[in-house]
C-alpha cells in the first residue's frame, strides 16, 4: 500500500468516525453536506465544491439557484462547521486527524493533531484524618501551661513587693539589732507600777 493509499484511508477513518458519531448522527443534513465535501476532496474533484453546486446537489436546489438570493450553503457551511469543532472538542477529542472547513472556502482539510496526554493513574484518596480532638487537647493544654505561669509569676511578683515593706516594718519595731534584748522601760506596760 503506497503513501497515498494509506493517508486516503485514514482520511476515510476520520470521516467514518465523525458520520456515527452522535453528534453527527442528530444532524442527517450536515452529515450528508460533509459527506459530499469529503467524497469531491478523495476524488481529487475540489474544484467542482463551489457554492452553486453544492446548492444543487446536495440541497436539491434548481439550476435557477441565486446565491445572493439563497444563502442556505453559507448558512449550513457554518452550522457545518460549529458542529465538527464541538465533535472535536468533545467526543472526537483522541482523534490525530481533524476534518476541518476553513473559512471562506467549502474544501475540507485534514489536520493531524498531536494526541492529548493519557489521563494521570487515579490515585487511590487517603482518608483525611481527623484533627480536632488532638488540636483541641494541645490548645487546652497550652491554656493551663499559660494560666499557670501567670499564677506563678503573680505570686513571685507579690513577694518581691511585699518582701521589702516587711522588712522596714521590722526595723521600725525593733530598731536593735538582732541579739540584743531590750531593757525594759519605765513607760514600759510590761512593767508593775512603782510604788511611791
Amino acid at each position: 500500500m503506497s503513501n497515498t493509499e494509506t493517508l486516503l484511508e485514514e482520511r476515510r477513518a476520520a470521516l467514518n468516525a465523525v458520520l456515527e458519531s452522535k453528534e453527527f448522527s442528530r444532524a442527517p443534513a450536515l452529515a450528508k453536506l460533509l459527506k459530499y465535501l469529503c467524497e469531491k476532496t478523495f476524488e481529487g474533484r475540489m474544484h467542482e465544491i463551489k457554492e452553486f453546486s453544492i446548492a444543487t446537489e446536495v440541497y436539491a436546489r434548481a439550476e435557477s439557484f441565486g446565491e445572493r438570493r439563497d444563502s442556505v450553503v453559507r448558512v449550513e457551511v457554518s452550522r457545518l462547521r460549529k458542529r465538527l469543532a464541538n465533535y472535536y472538542a468533545d467526543e472526537g477529542a483522541s482523534h490525530t486527524l481533524h476534518i476541518v472547513i476553513p473559512a471562506g472556502t467549502y474544501q475540507p482539510k485534514f489536520e493531524s493533531q498531536t494526541p492529548p496526554p493519557p489521563a494521570p493513574a487515579a490515585i487511590p484518596s487517603v482518608p483525611k484524618k481527623r484533627w480536632r480532638f488532638p488540636v483541641l487537647g494541645i490548645v487546652a493544654g497550652a491554656v493551663v501551661v499559660l494560666v499557670a505561669l501567670i499564677i506563678a509569676l503573680s505570686r513571685d511578683r507579690q513577694v518581691l513587693t511585699t518582701a521589702p515593706i516587711a522588712a522596714r516594718t521590722s526595723q521600725v519595731a525593733n530598731p536593735l539589732p538582732a541579739g540584743v534584748v531590750p531593757l525594759p522601760c519605765a513607760s514600759s506596760p510590761d512593767l508593775p507600777p512603782r510604788d511611791q
